[in-house]
């Protein structure tokens, strides 16, 4: 239940990072600026704690959970100043767990035609009566409030308790709960002392990157000594990412291998920790993912240059601790025992894959789905293109929100437990680094080999996606290229394909009849063909193709072998009818266009296939 609700807790402040960046850049600008200024305030008070409790309201009840959350805010607007977005986010479960709760009671009893009153009418209801219990309760609230600002993190402060922080922040990092403990702890406790102090050294406690960087560096260093280049560029890569780009994950992987240099990581941390806290350095805004760049423009003016330092002081500590632990073991192997790939063994297969008109649908997942999730999505898809995939989509998500609908699913091994939902229809791989290019490269192989096969169990030939409905009024030579272009794009021709249809027209128009145009090559050109494809075009307001003749439907082919004959006769036949030629070249319908041509993947159309 208390993971459950932590989980929540980051989920509310991931999904609206941006309007804490926003926040801390405005910040920048102090009070100089009137209008700056208001802006800053609005969003503080109103605008954020709004969305915040709406988000929450909505993992519980969509829609319906977030108006409850937002009218229940806006009771606390008028009678209580919210001191941090820890605030909205509790109202937003709250009001979010109860409405659920009315619409599972309301969906068992409803009668057949009450449904929208009672959903509506309930709602509001319900969105008043709690507005007025948490304006009964707010004094109380207010109390124990207090205590926990003034005297715990007093506590904490004067104690200097916060460098044991470390101990727990840097191994659940490492065992991939960093957006966990930095979204759902330390960004709530910093939001709340950023309205006492304008910056709190709680934002800078998970995101310094300076540990992450001192043990990369260290590896680094070592696959330089032990001459192996490969895993060196591998790391010097990684470097960049880490740092720059704020994606911690990237190390995760080789510290999990040796698990002793945690304690170089706590104690680089340690000390940076120390060092922000002596000096009183902190950010005003929530530095996510947690980038050297972000932070430092996070940092206020004054503070720049001492979180820089910080940095830089963790990643000398953490290289110089791990140096010694290395000599004290005297870890002899090279950085090929630290390999995190975890597929070099393992073959990758693909089962029960069935695509109909959809494109391959990949989701790549992470605990935040943001930095390594993202890296990753990336990747494959330089890989599937690599590999001549055509027909794909690749996305990238939180492991609570994989799409149901995807085909694969890429998490990582230690996330797999967190995956619901999911049937055996779905193929799920695991891997231990986001970064794995074996793994990718194996996975886009499979899906390569195994699109193949489909393809020709199922001779698809027309893609509804190919289907381009109200297309502004063009020239024949540019429609023509247009057409050639999406074939090209969709893997069927290759880039000069145009070149041939151009020349095709000039021997003879491949106009038909009824506004209709059945543009191909000539018989040079099939040399140009990959695959068989046919992409359509439909212009509304027609386009001149010479002759005086006016085209509103344009039906490009690729064909292989002779087949383009009977295709030509099949679609003749279908356009054959007067008043069918002239409904498809206005509707908006893209699947009635669609139902209308399927009969050219009847088996009786001879396609030459590879």
């Amino acid at each position: 239940m208390i993971k459950k609700i932590l989980n929540i807790i980051s989920r509310a402040i991931i999904d609206n990072i941006p309007f804490f960046i926003i926040l801390g850049i405005l910040s920048l600008f102090g009070d100089k600026y009137e209008y700056i200024k208001s802006l800053r305030t609005i969003l503080a008070k109103f605008i954020i704690p709004s969305i915040m409790g709406y988000s929450t309201g909505n993992f519980f009840a969509k829609k319906y959970g977030g108006i409850a959350s937002v009218v229940v805010l806006a009771t606390t607007f008028h009678s209580y100043n919210l001191t941090s977005f820890l605030e909205p986010i509790i109202i937003g479960i709250i009001c979010g767990f109860i409405v659920k709760k009315y619409l599972e009671v309301v969906d068992n009893y409803k009668i057949e035609g009450t449904e929208m009153i009672f959903n509506n009418l309930g709602i509001s209801i319900i969105s008043i009566f709690i507005s007025f219990s948490v304006h009964i309760i707010l004094p109380y609230y207010t109390i124990i409030q207090n205590f926990i600002k003034k005297e715990i993190s007093t506590f904490l402060f004067n104690n200097h308790f916060l460098p044991l922080f470390a101990i727990f922040i840097e191994p659940l990092k490492v065992f991939f709960l960093n957006n966990l403990i930095n979204h759902s702890v330390f960004s709530v406790l910093g939001l709340m002392e950023l309205n006492d102090k304008g910056k709190s050294i709680f934002l800078l406690l998970e995101t310094n990157p300076g540990p992450g960087l001192g043990i990369l560096i260290f590896f680094y260093l070592k696959a330089r000594g032990n001459k192996n280049h490969q895993n060196s560029k591998e790391l010097l890569s990684n470097i960049f990412i880490q740092f720059f780009g704020g994606i911690h994950e990237v190390y995760f992987p080789y510290v999990l291998k040796s698990l002793k240099y945690l304690i170089a990581l706590v104690i680089g941390s340690m000390s940076s920790i120390l060092f922000f806290q002596h000096f009183n350095v902190g950010l005003f805004g929530i530095a996510s993912p947690g980038s050297f760049i972000l932070i430092t423009v996070l940092a206020p003016w004054q503070d720049k240059i001492l979180v820089v330092l910080g940095i830089l002081l963790s990643t000398i500590v953490t290289i110089f601790v791990a140096t010694i632990i290395n000599e004290v073991e005297r870890v002899r192997s090279n950085l090929e025992n630290i390999d995190t790939t975890t597929t070099k063994n393992e073959k990758i297969e693909i089962k029960n894959l069935d695509f109909t008109n959809e494109k391959i649908k990949i989701c790549v997942s992470c605990d935040a789905g943001m930095g390594s999730s993202a890296m990753g999505a990336t990747l494959l898809k330089k890989k599937l293109l690599k590999e001549g995939v055509q027909n794909f989509k690749v996305i990238y998500s939180s492991v609570d929100n994989i799409p149901s609908d995807s085909d694969i699913i890429v998490v990582h091994e230690k996330l797999i437990d967190r995956i619901k939902n999911f049937n055996e229809k779905n193929n799920i791989f695991t891997i231990s680094d986001f970064m794995d290019t074996n793994f990718y490269d194996n996975l886009a192989k499979e899906i390569k080999n195994n699109s193949k096969v489909l393809q020709k169990e199922k001779g698809k030939i027309l893609e509804i996606e190919n289907i381009k409905l109200g297309l502004k009024r063009a020239s024949k030579d540019v429609a023509l290229k247009m057409s050639s272009d999406i074939l090209f794009e969709k893997g069927y021709v290759d880039e000069n394909y145009i070149s041939f249809m151009l020349e095709r027209e000039k021997i003879h128009s491949t106009y038909l009849s009824h506004g209709i145009a059945i543009p191909h090559c000539t018989v040079e050109g099939k040399k140009s063909i990959k695959n068989n494809g046919i992409v359509v075009l439909q212009f509304p307001y027609g386009i001149d193709y010479g002759d005086g003749n006016t085209v509103y439907i344009i039906i490009a082919i690729a064909c292989l072998g002779d087949s383009h004959i009977e295709v030509i006769k099949k679609i003749a036949e279908i356009f054959d009818n007067e008043k069918i030629a002239e409904q498809l070249s206005t509707t908006t319908d893209i699947n009635e266009f669609y139902n209308s041509l399927s009969s050219l993947e009847e088996k009786n159309v001879k396609w030459k296939m590879y």
